[in-house]
This record gives structure tokens, C-alpha cells and sequence, in this order.
């Protein structure tokens, strides 16, 4: 499921720019501590 979710984000964070990006790098970084503490 996460792989899927990266790959989804990894083409739209490239398509709508670096703002988006910085978002969702830091959203994957609290899922992972939330799943993996």
C-alpha cells in the first residue's frame, strides 16, 4: 500500500512543483514514525 501511495505522489509532486512535495515528504516522514515508532 505505501509503495503505491509513493509512486501516486512521486508524479504528482513532480507535476505540481516543489511546494507539494516538501508536503507530502513530510507527511510520509509521520506516517512512517506513526507505523514505526
Amino acid at each position: 500500500m505505501q509503495r503505491q501511495l509513493q509512486k501516486h505522489y512521486s508524479i504528482t509532486a513532480e507535476d505540481s512543483g516543489s511546494i507539494e512535495r516538501v508536503i507530502y515528504e513530510s507527511a510520509v516522514r509521520m506516517v512512517n514514525e506513526i507505523l514505526m515508532p
